[in-house]
């Protein structure tokens, strides 16, 4: 019998990705975790066979709920949605900050979970030695702490998943596209 695994960001890129692959097993039953189940993208993983569940990252009443009887859950949040909206970097990464942490506490809570993947990034101040502070990243690794001393039944049942950059971000961040070296020196 197929297992269930609840997706969160089920409809952005990364999320969307974990749903969609996960929809060609025969092992996992999908549970689409979004804001909007009524927006295309969500149509479009229920027509592959995904159970699409609202739910508010801000509201650890919706997640405990949608994440009931999983087997599974994959959490990833958005800084850059937050920080699009004119928030500031600081601000945007406590909410996201704030929003995995309400996403493990409701994990915590699914009495039928074996196992909690974690998205995260490496902790850039802390590895610098405070010299590089990188609010995207520095915020999403303090939910890593926060899991470990708040919730360690849910951390030893937890993968931190660290992925690397994703090629779609040449296309959404202009200034890491590729470009052209001029330059005026002879060889």
């Amino acid at each position: 019998m197929a297992k269930t695994i609840a997706v969160t960001g089920a409809t952005g890129t990364q999320g969307g990705s974990v749903a969609r692959v996960l929809l060609e097993s025969s092992n996992w039953k999908v549970r689409a975790i979004t804001r909007n189940p009524n927006g295309d993208a969500a149509k479009a993983l229920a027509a592959q066979g995904a159970e699409v569940v609202a739910a508010d990252f801000n509201d650890e009443g919706s997640l405990v709920k949608a994440f009931e009887g999983a087997h599974a859950v994959f959490s990833v949040t958005n800084f850059w949605e937050h920080l699009f909206t004119g928030k500031s970097q600081s601000e945007a990464g406590e909410i996201e900050e704030q929003q995995g942490l309400l996403l493990a506490k409701a994990a915590s809570q699914t009495k039928t979970l074996e196992h909690y993947i974690w998205s995260t990034i490496p902790h850039a101040n802390q590895i610098t030695g405070g010299r590089f502070p990188v609010p995207h990243m520095d915020h999403k690794a303090k939910v890593d702490q926060r899991i470990r001393d708040e919730l360690p039944d849910l951390a030893a049942k937890t993968t931190f998943l660290y992925v690397g950059f994703y090629s779609s971000n040449l296309a959404f961040f202009p200034n890491s596209r590729p470009f052209e070296v001029v330059s005026d020196c002879e060889s």
